[in-house]
């Protein structure tokens, strides 16, 4: 006589308490992996914007390495517009400057972003803490803010700082015309004007937005 096994199979029961086990589970899994997500995200956003900032810093670096003056702001003077003049005639002046919401490095007349499209600069600050035409220095902050699209969203806001000292040559050969300080200059306008050498001393026509003294 053959006898046949039956296997048990799945009640309800057991399928009403499997489905609610499970729901139970991902009710803590999905804001795990959600967090987790976010936290990435936020970690490469932070180290985004400090490697932004570590590059304007570079960038601003590089070309005060190449300066031969600050013509401004003037000595001991505080200003948002920093004007270079170096000893290379397709970099004389160079005028760095925030414009819209970017840090721009103006190079006699070609223009370069020092800043991401997606960061924000805001107050950008020089203070001309030279002691001598010929012993100078100064000191650099700004304030760098990027947005990151997540549930939460939300930005990072993040300030630098750095100190810089000028080693130039006695003799200079940048400013061969002769543009003087008051060619450099925030006016009662509010409005940064410069002099770029073309045989004389003439006014750019670019303007760059400034915060007075």
């Amino acid at each position: 006589m053959i006898r046949l096994r039956y296997r048990k199979g799945v009640t309800l029961l057991e399928l009403v308490l499997f489905i609610a086990i499970l729901g139970m589970v991902m009710v803590f899994l999905i804001p795990f992996m959600v967090f987790s997500g976010e936290n990435q995200r936020k970690q490469q956003a932070l180290a985004s914007i400090q490697e932004a900032g570590a590059s304007v810093l570079q960038g601003v670096g590089r070309r005060l390495r190449d300066a031969e003056r600050i013509q401004y702001p003037p000595l001991q003077e505080t200003g948002s517009v920093l004007a270079l003049q170096t000893a290379f005639t397709e970099t004389d002046p160079t005028v760095i400057a925030v414009s819209g919401s970017s840090l721009i490095a103006i190079e006699r007349t070609s223009i370069f972003a020092l800043t991401p499209p997606d960061v924000i600069v805001r107050n950008f600050v020089i203070t001309n803490t030279s002691v001598s035409a010929t012993r100078q220095s100064l000191h650099l902050q700004f304030e760098m803010e990027r947005e990151y699209p997540l549930v939460q969203s939300g930005s990072f806001v993040r300030n630098f700082e750095s100190t810089f000292t000028l080693f130039p040559s006695d003799v200079t050969v940048g400013n061969s015309c002769g543009c003087v300080q008051n060619d450099f200059r925030c006016n009662p306008q509010n409005v940064f004007r410069w002099g770029v050498c073309s045989g004389t001393c003439n006014a750019n026509q670019r303007a760059l937005v400034c915060a007075p003294n």
